[in-house]
């Protein structure tokens, strides 16, 4: 299984989930409610962030299958389109009329509840910000090991070309020895066959010299 269909398998985990608990926002009451809300908005800071990742995967994809990618990630978007804006319907959905007419009103609880709200954002900011530092360590860290494998294998390979220098000169050496004994060899030869001539004509000298003693002496006779 790809890592993208993973990120799905993951998408359609939270989707369902989220659209399970916006379906219940009506029917739940007072802080009950409010804890529903922060929920799904913190899954859906979730599936944002697992499309952000799925758009970096479908860049690194090669363009045969690249367009199915995209238009996948296209639908995923809309998808959380659609659960946010159904998230807002449910956040109006719950104000009764009291907590309505009190922020019409501008009292000092639509005050509290402002700086509620605010504190929270900044919480869940800060938590986006951990979580992009952790990736940002994550991918320093991967580099680093990246680098020194890198670094590794260079180093093997300047160790495997000074083996392959050495071999080479030592080739070199002995092509050079294999010439000076075939020169050896080849003088050996020449006087091999220079000394069989010379026995040769030694031979029919002799031979010739016998042939004159006994032409003489049949011809003294």
């Amino acid at each position: 299984m790809s890592l993208f269909e993973n990120y799905e398998q993951h998408f359609s985990s939270l989707a369902a989930d989220i659209s399970h608990k916006i379906n219940r926002i009506p029917n739940l009451n007072g802080d009950e409610k409010n804890a529903a809300v922060k929920d799904c908005e913190r899954n859906l800071e979730d599936v944002k962030e697992l499309i952000e990742q799925m758009d970096l995967e479908v860049r690194d994809t090669p363009a045969s299958t690249k367009a199915g990618l995209t238009k996948k990630l296209s639908n995923y978007n809309t998808e959380y389109k659609n659960l946010e804006s159904n998230l807002r319907k449910s956040r109006v959905a719950l104000m009764d009329s009291a907590t309505a007419r009190t922020r019409l009103l501008g009292s000092d609880e639509d005050y509290y509840y402002t700086s509620e709200d605010q504190r929270t954002r900044l919480l869940e900011n800060s938590e986006r910000i951990e979580k992009s530092n952790s990736r940002l360590d994550d991918g320093l860290r991967i580099a680093l090991e990246t680098e020194q494998v890198g670094a590794d294998i260079m180093t093997n390979l300047e160790s495997d070309r000074e083996k392959i220098k050495r071999s080479r000169d030592r080739l070199r050496g002995i092509n050079q020895d294999l010439s000076k004994s075939n020169r050896v060899l080849q003088r050996m030869y020449r006087r091999a066959i220079q000394h069989k001539i010379v026995v040769a004509i030694v031979v029919l000298v002799i031979i010739g010299i016998i042939i004159l003693i006994i032409y003489f002496a049949v011809t003294k006779k």
